[in-house]
């Protein structure tokens, strides 16, 4: 049923002329991946015109919409595609001088180049991003984003104490404001433990 309502969602608003219309649109098709995988190529299809065009290439929505596709797109091995639309995302963030947007674009090439196996390619990203979360937003939850991206790429490329230390830090933190029992703090201690075992 939310299959069907999200494809005649993104049928009737795609080739509309109101741009948060087409912009509804790919967020349907995005939501719709969650339940489906032939959607994925219309909203990669959206998603490269929008980029064409250079339609709001700042815009938070759109960029959001990006980052999810691309990260859908990885996790079902296509990982060329995934790449394709986020690293010239990345590449105008990082021109522009948007940290915002580029602390977000570098955790997702992050997170796709993992998804690859291009573990030792995705740790300068995952380094970016938590750099520039941490120069420039202020908004706790992306800094802990970037550094648990950080922490698994740095386990997946061997880097198992590097990454404890970070998971620790987050720990520290995390149990001074949550307590010992929020589902944050169990989830960074369950990967405390996985490091260590």
């Amino acid at each position: 049923m939310q299959i069907v309502m999200f494809r005649n969602l993104w049928r009737s608003h795609r080739l509309s002329r109101n741009e948060d219309a087409r912009r509804n649109a790919a967020g349907c098709l995005t939501a719709a991946l969650h339940f489906i995988d032939d959607s994925s190529d219309g909203a990669l299809e959206y998603l490269r015109a929008e980029e064409l065009r250079g339609l709001r290439e700042s815009d938070p929505r759109y960029i959001l919409n990006l980052v999810d596709q691309a990260g859908a797109l990885a996790e079902s091995g296509r990982c060329d595609d995934a790449l394709e639309l986020v690293e010239p995302a990345y590449a105008k963030a990082k021109l522009r001088g948007d940290d915002g947007m580029l602390c977000v674009l570098a955790e997702r090439m992050a997170r796709v180049l993992l998804a690859c196996g291009r573990r030792e390619e995705a740790l300068p990203f995952a380094a970016e991003a938590v750099e520039t979360a941490e120069r420039s937003l202020h908004h706790v939850v992306q800094v802990r984003n970037t550094r648990a991206t950080y922490a698994q790429v740095l386990s997946a490329t061997g880097r198992r104490q590097e990454a404890r230390a970070i998971y620790q830090k987050e720990l520290e933190i995390l149990e001074r404001v949550y307590g010992p029992d929020h589902g944050h703090t169990t989830h960074v201690r369950t990967c405390i433990d996985k490091l260590s075992s």
